[in-house]
């Protein structure tokens, strides 16, 4: 685990890197994030992997 050292040098490397306040999420965004839609999500693009036939293993997050 990175600890507060790495975090300083990590900084002072990338200096162009600000620390943001986190804002909270909007009541629209929290309601349209529900398992239903969720689902929806990842069997259309299960679709279009498979239509496109694209190799599973090119997938980055």
């Amino acid at each position: 685990m990175a600890g507060k050292g790495w975090m300083c040098n990590f900084r002072k490397r990338n200096p162009e890197i600000s620390l943001l306040i986190p804002e909270a999420t909007s009541l629209a965004r929290a309601e349209a994030f529900n398992k239903p839609q969720v689902n929806k999500y990842f069997s259309r693009l299960e679709q279009v992997i498979n239509e496109n036939k694209i190799d599973k293993t090119m997938i980055f997050c």
